[in-house]
């Protein structure tokens, strides 16, 4: 992840199909954070935890921890959307990038991995038509 934010403070960011490596630490720490936060004031409603000092202190710090790396992801997300020129808030609504790598024909990596093996002929007719 490291290397992925020096590459992106260069100016220079490479197209992921998913998250990017500070996205998907974005992702671990937000839905981590909410999950905790979820639990502490839950607990708080509790008769055992209903005072606790350290729960009442923790809960609001989480919550506007959480506020700040909200902010930092929607941050993120405009800058690596001009470096790579994809919409990404988009992509998170449609779960569609704009971008696609290339991807390589199965049909064709399986034709030459088969003509590679040298596999018996009419087991590569067989296999391929029922792709």
């Amino acid at each position: 992840m490291l290397q992925h934010l020096r590459n992106m403070r260069h100016g220079h960011e490479r197209h992921y199909d998913g998250h990017n490596p500070a996205g998907s630490a974005m992702v671990f720490l937000l839905l981590g954070g909410l999950g905790l936060q979820a639990i502490l004031g839950w607990l708080l409603t509790t008769h055992t935890f209903h005072e606790n000092a350290l729960i009442e202190t923790v809960h609001p710090i989480l919550g506007n921890a959480l506020l700040i790396a909200a902010i930092l992801h929607v941050i993120g997300v405009i800058i690596s959307s001009k470096l790579t020129k994809q919409n990404l808030a988009k992509a998170m609504i449609t779960g569609q990038k704009t971008k696609k790598t290339p991807r390589i024909d199965s049909r064709a990596a399986l034709t030459a991995a088969l003509s590679i093996h040298a596999l018996p002929p009419t087991f590569a007719r067989t296999y391929l038509t029922t792709l």
